[in-house]
């Protein structure tokens, strides 16, 4: 058995997101991935900077072929975070990786509304046709 560390299975899953495309009717447009974090980049606190690592791989991997956005200092437990995801889904990305285990009931409650949208949550515990989970 192969151990992945956080940094891998992030770049692997945002490449695998890319490649697969999203079906026939993403195959015109370049694929849209949002990482929401916890922190200011440059920051060395939690799971953030592992995270960052993560998604440099993705985006050197794919260069321009795939739109992947971070953003940051996004408040956790209800304190406007789904506000946040529900306007990743408005503008159109095809995938959310929700970073913090604070985030899991706004990312369910999102992914019930916009069943077309991928969600990862970091941690959590509770996971549907879009959304997965790892630790």
């Amino acid at each position: 058995m192969t151990m992945l560390n956080r940094r891998e299975a992030i770049g692997g899953l945002a490449a695998g997101a890319a490649v697969a495309g999203f079906g026939p009717a993403k195959a015109q447009s370049k694929t849209k991935i949002a990482f929401t974090l916890l922190f200011e980049p440059g920051g060395d606190v939690g799971s953030d900077p592992e995270h960052m690592r993560g998604v440099n791989m993705a985006r050197a991997f794919h260069g321009d072929a795939v739109q992947i956005d971070t953003f940051h200092s996004v408040r956790e437990w209800g304190k406007g975070d789904k506000e946040v995801f529900q306007r990743l889904v408005a503008d159109g990305y095809d995938m959310i990786f929700t970073t913090s285990a604070g985030y899991m009931q706004s990312t369910i409650e999102v992914a019930f509304e916009a069943p077309n949208v991928l969600f990862e949550n970091c941690a959590g515990y509770i996971r549907s046709r879009n959304v997965s989970s790892r630790l």
